[in-house]
C-alpha cells in the first residue's frame, strides 16, 4: 500500500512545526527579558536615594566651586601684582650684600696692607721690638690667609658672559 502524502500538506506540517519552535524560542527570550527587566527595577530602586541625595546637594556644592573659583580668581590678582614687589626687593638686598661684601673685603685687604707695612717696619727696628715684630708678622700672615677666601672680583669678560644668558 503505497502512501501518498500531498505537497500542501507537507509544507502545512513544516510550517506547524516551524511556528511550535518559534513559539518555544519567543517564550524563552520573553522569560530572560522578564528576569532583566526585574533586575534592572532592583538596580533602579536600590540607585534612586543615593541619587537623589547627590541632587539634593549638587546646587550646595556648585556655590563651594563658585565660591573655590573666586577665591582663585583672587589669589591670582593678588600674586601678580605681589611677586614684581617681591623680587624687586630681593633684588635690592643682593645688591646691598653685594655691596656689604665687597666693604669688608677692601676693609680686609686695606688692614692686611697695614699690618705688612707696619710688620716690616718693625723687621727693620731690631732689638727689644722683636718680639712685637714677630707678633705683627704672624697676624700679617693670618690676614693674608684670609685673603685668599675673599671673593675675587669678576671681569668684565665674565660678566657679559653673564647679561647674554
Amino acid at each position: 500500500m503505497p502512501i501518498t502524502i500531498d505537497l500542501i500538506q507537507l509544507v502545512l506540517v513544516l510550517l506547524a512545526l516551524a511556528g511550535v519552535v518559534f513559539v518555544i524560542y519567543l517564550i524563552v527570550t520573553l522569560a530572560r527579558l522578564q528576569q532583566t527587566l526585574r533586575e534592572a527595577n532592583r538596580l533602579i530602586a536600590e540607585a534612586r536615594g543615593p541619587v537623589s541625595d547627590t541632587l539634593k546637594k549638587l546646587p550646595a556644592l556648585m556655590d563651594h566651586v563658585s565660591e573655590i573659583g573666586t577665591n582663585v580668581e583672587k589669589l591670582t590678582t593678588s600674586i601678580n601684582e605681589d611677586v614684581p614687589v617681591m623680587l624687586k626687593d630681593v633684588r635690592q638686598v643682593t645688591t646691598s650684600a653685594r655691596e656689604g661684601v665687597e666693604a669688608v673685603s677692601g676693609a680686609v685687604s686695606s688692614i692686611g696692607g697695614t699690618v705688612k707695612d707696619v710688620s716690616s717696619s718693625f723687621r727693620s727696628h731690631s732689638g727689644a721690638a722683636s718680639t712685637i715684630g714677630t707678633a705683627v708678622s704672624v697676624i700679617g700672615d693670618i690676614l693674608s690667609v684670609v685673603q685668599m677666601f675673599r671673593p675675587q672680583k669678576k671681569t668684565r669678560s665674565v660678566l657679559k658672559r653673564k647679561k647674554r644668558r
